[in-house]
């Protein structure tokens, strides 16, 4: 189960207490005139489990805010909970 996101600045993604992810996207972090632009860029393989399944995104930022965005592509017998 793919799921595509985009965050500023940084982010570890979780499913289910394990990290999956770890990336840093602030200004300045690609090439000086990268603008940490928050997009759907980013795209991660979810080894989901039957039975409900918790995903976290713990973002954090150095200035001028933090953001996050996902998606799921197919959400075909898919719940989503807040």
């Amino acid at each position: 189960m793919p799921v595509r996101f985009g965050f500023s600045d940084r982010v570890r993604v979780y499913l289910n207490g394990r990290m999956l992810y770890a990336g840093n996207d602030g200004f300045g972090t690609h090439d000086p005139d990268f603008l940490g632009i928050v997009g759907l860029f980013d795209q991660l393989a979810l080894p989901l489990k039957a039975g409900p399944n918790e995903l976290w995104f713990a973002v954090s930022e150095t200035f001028g805010g933090w953001a996050i965005t996902a998606d799921l592509p197919d959400r075909d017998g898919i719940t989503i909970s807040p």
